[in-house]
């Protein structure tokens, strides 16, 4: 009998032994897996963070190969407005804003249906570099959009960092707004890619945008330019009224569109013109 309680003892241990030695494996290893997980997640956040700053440090390479690329671009730009400028180099972004209507004509200005009227600044700039020596001093004006145009310059007032922009050279940037229909009854479209001539008093120049506020917004790069003199040009009327109102006679014609360029004093191919 004795015996046989020993007996039981002993196996009583040995299971509770293999029980303890089991949890105490099965608590190893969820430890192990633990720390395992552990050590994956700092190995993806330190990789992931390797990725952003490499990709960080790509970006402001990227940005100053192109900032270098665009300073090289400039200086070479630079370089050749003076030689082409007779030693005179200016190119200004600005902010486009509408023109007062009577800015000329309250001064008894004919020809200022193409001019600008820039801030003082620029004034500053181009008397230093005596812009005077080539003459009138004119511009080359550039939407983002594509527009561009060529403009003279009413006077050095506007505000510093604006233009204002008479309606031609505004509509020459952005173009006419939609109309209704035309005088062939059919509807019409205006853009600026296409010239158009309107004689005094059509319905085309009559029924010009009521303002250039609206399109007349956003930056405008503005840029010093020498202009040869013109020898020829042609213009293409945008709508039938144009022949209504002045004929087909070629003196009255030539006598209009001769009239309507005593107003301006630039020409650009593809402008606006508004008569």
């Amino acid at each position: 009998s004795s015996s046989s309680s020993s007996s039981s003892g002993d196996a009583m241990l040995s299971g509770e032994l293999k029980a303890a030695a089991s949890k105490l494996q099965k608590e190893q290893a969820q430890r192990a897996e633990k720390e395992r997980q552990r050590l994956e997640k700092e190995r993806i956040l330190a990789e992931r963070q390797r990725q952003r700053q490499q990709q960080r440090e790509d970006e402001a390479r990227a940005k100053r190969l192109e900032a270098a690329a665009a300073a090289a671009a400039e200086e070479e730009r630079h370089l050749r407005d003076l030689e082409e400028n007779r030693g005179v180099s200016l190119r200004v972004q600005l902010a486009a804003a509408p023109a007062s209507a009577d800015a000329a004509s309250s001064r008894g200005i004919k020809r200022a249906a193409d001019k600008l009227q820039l801030p003082p600044s620029v004034g500053e700039s181009l008397m230093s570099q005596n812009a005077p020596k080539n003459g009138a001093m004119l511009f080359e004006v550039a939407a983002s959009n594509g527009g561009r145009t060529h403009a003279g310059v009413l006077e050095f007032s506007a505000p510093e960092g604006v233009v204002l922009l008479p309606e031609k050279v505004a509509t020459c940037l952005w173009g006419l707004p939609s109309t209704g229909s035309g005088s062939d009854g059919g509807s019409s479209s205006y853009t600026g890619s296409a010239a158009h001539q309107a004689g005094a008093g059509s319905p085309a120049a009559a029924a010009g945008p009521s303002s250039s506020g609206s399109r007349c917004s956003g930056q405008v790069w503005v840029r010093y330019v020498r202009l040869p003199k013109g020898t020829y040009v042609r213009f293409q009327p945008e709508l039938r009224a144009f022949h209504d109102v002045v004929g087909s006679d070629p003196e009255v014609l030539r006598s209009s569109l001769e009239q309507c360029l005593l107003g301006y004093c630039t020409l650009s191919q593809g402008a606006w013109w508004l008569c």
